[in-house]
């Protein structure tokens, strides 16, 4: 790969996770919950991602109702 290309990439990568923490904490701040869902596993098992999703709300609400 170019050094350009690469730099490019590496930039993009690096600012991408740093995004990804800023939007995190903002949410958990606020109280949400995240969990998320990558295209690429929803092609390869839709039926784990709906389980996954379902445990994960299910989780939520047990932590809820301990509130």
């Amino acid at each position: 790969m170019e050094r350009k290309k690469k730099d490019y990439w590496n930039k993009k990568f690096s600012r991408n996770k740093e995004r990804d923490a800023e939007v995190n904490n903002y949410y958990k701040q606020n109280g949400w919950h995240i969990k998320r869902v990558w295209e690429h596993e929803v092609k390869q098992d839709l039926n784990k991602v709906v389980d996954e999703l379902a445990d994960f709300i299910e989780q939520i609400k047990n932590q809820n109702k301990k509130l």
